[in-house]
């Protein structure tokens, strides 16, 4: 008995996966923002402070994933609330010049 078995390739569509890269400061998640839609990344959404205490930006790499660069905001008088991160990533290397 012979069995025919076909394969059906689509293209992919939507995102592949999404990497967070934890900076040391919200000025570096600005700094990195920056350094990295000149670089050739194009930005998705500029770094904001967000409600749950982190500031964040989103940019697409060149197959269109998208990937966060995010850090912890420090605790203020007016937000004595701090999230805590500890994830180890670096952004050390992407995008390099």
């Amino acid at each position: 008995m012979t069995q025919t078995v076909t394969f059906i390739f689509e293209e992919r569509k939507g995102q592949a996966f999404e990497l967070n890269f934890e900076c040391n400061s919200p000025e570096d998640v600005y700094a990195r923002y920056d350094d990295f839609v000149s670089k050739g990344a194009t930005g998705i959404t500029a770094p904001k402070v967000t409600s749950w205490g982190h500031t964040t930006g989103f940019f697409a790499d060149p197959e269109g994933n998208i990937h966060s660069l995010f850090a912890v905001n420090p605790a203020t008088a007016e937000n004595p609330k701090r999230c805590s991160s500890n994830s180890g990533l670096s952004t050390r290397g992407l995008y390099a010049a």
